[in-house]
């Protein structure tokens, strides 16, 4: 985790992978606990998952502005 949060002030995108059920999710929202303005946005919405499929950067960015 402490790699993750060091790396947040870089405004790069940051992609967490690994298997179904290895906490994920709960370490993202931890994390989201002591930032700032820190957004979770879960695919497994319909109208995010609709939001970023299919779209280009400039889409995207604008959904998260948004």
């Amino acid at each position: 985790m402490p790699d993750i949060i060091k790396a947040l002030p870089t405004k790069k995108v940051i992609i967490l992978y690994g298997a179904r059920q290895v906490g994920k999710t709960t370490l993202v929202k931890q994390i989201l606990k002591n930032i700032s303005g820190g957004v979770y946005l879960s695919c497994d919405e319909p109208d995010v998952r609709e939001a970023f499929t299919g779209k280009t950067s400039t889409a995207m960015k604008a959904f998260i502005r948004d």
